[in-house]
C-alpha cells in the first residue's frame, strides 16, 4: 500500500466536479468510470438508472472498487458487500443526508466503515425553495396568474411575508418608536 489514497467515485458526478477533485493537490488517486455507473436522469442524480453491464464490465468495476480507500457514494452494484469487495476501504462519503435505513438494510451499520453524509449540503437551496414557495402564496401568484389569463388588469396589493403583515412604519408607530 502506498501513502496515496485511492478514491473511487461510485455514482455519476458532473465532469466539472470530477475535474475539481482531480485538480486538488495530488494526495489521492481518483478513479471515475462513468460508463460503469448508473445512467443519470437529471443533473445531480446520484442514483440513476441501473446500467446493464457485461461480465467483463462487472469484473472491471470489481477490480476498481477493490482499490478503494475512500468511496464517494456507495457501490451501486453491491452496497452491502462493499467491505468485502474493497479490503482497504475505510471511509464512504454518502451523497445524501438520511441514510440510516439504508445503512441498516445493507448491514453497513454493523461494519467498521466510517460513513459521512451530505447533511446540510442542501440547506441553502432548500431554504431558497421554501422562501420561493412562501412568497408564491403570500404574494398571490396563483390569483395574479388567473387575473392575467382573464386579462383583468387592476391595482393589486399583497401581504408581507415578514412579520405580521404590517408595514415597518406601522409597526414602529404601534410599538411607540
Amino acid at each position: 500500500m502506498t501513502d496515496q489514497l485511492t478514491i473511487v467515485i461510485g455514482s455519476y458526478l458532473e465532469p466539472e466536479l470530477v475535474g475539481r477533485i482531480q485538480a486538488a493537490p495530488a494526495a489521492a488517486r481518483v478513479i471515475y468510470e462513468p460508463g460503469l455507473l448508473p445512467v443519470p436522469r437529471y443533473q445531480c442524480d446520484h442514483t440513476g438508472l441501473p446500467r446493464e453491464l457485461s461480465a467483463a464490465e462487472v469484473g472491471r468495476w470489481r477490480s476498481l472498487t477493490a482499490q478503494a480507500d475512500v468511496f464517494f457514494d456507495f457501490d451501486w452494484l453491491d452496497p452491502a458487500g462493499m467491505a468485502g469487495h474493497a479490503p482497504n476501504l475505510h471511509w464512504v462519503q454518502a451523497t445524501s443526508a438520511g441514510i440510516g435505513a439504508f445503512m441498516r438494510r445493507t448491514g453497513l451499520d454493523r461494519s467498521a466503515l466510517t460513513v459521512t453524509t451530505a447533511g446540510g449540503i442542501h440547506a441553502v437551496p432548500l431554504a431558497e425553495f421554501a422562501l420561493a414557495g412562501a412568497l408564491h402564496f403570500v404574494k398571490g401568484v396563483p390569483d395574479l396568474r388567473r387575473r392575467q389569463q382573464a386579462r383583468h388588469w387592476e391595482r393589486y396589493t399583497t401581504r408581507q411575508l415578514a412579520g405580521n403583515g404590517r408595514s415597518s412604519s406601522a409597526s414602529a408607530a404601534s410599538d411607540g418608536r
